[in-house]
């Protein structure tokens, strides 16, 4: 029966659909991307300190403010209509 079923061509239609349904949704939804991540490495900036004989001679100049985190963005409102049934 087995053979049979295999030489069938709708089951090679189904196959078929089945596999380009397959590749189409891990295309389209990518799963792995649940577990894997973006990491950026960077230097830090580096803050020149005056040591105290310095200190006392010279003025002291403004120091640098810390880098800030970039805001996330922030999420827009979907609007759509909906029937009240």
């Amino acid at each position: 029966m087995t053979s049979r079923l295999l030489r069938a061509p709708l089951t090679w239609v189904a196959v078929t659909v089945l596999a380009a349904g397959a590749a189409f949704g891990l295309y389209w939804f990518q799963p792995w991307k649940l577990v894997t991540n973006t990491e950026v490495n960077e230097e830090l900036a580096v803050v020149a300190t005056a040591t105290p004989s310095d200190a006392a001679s010279t003025p002291s100049p403004r120091p640098t403010p810390a880098p800030r985190p970039t805001p996330a963005p922030r999420p827009t409102p979907v609007r759509h209509r909906t029937s009240a049934r």
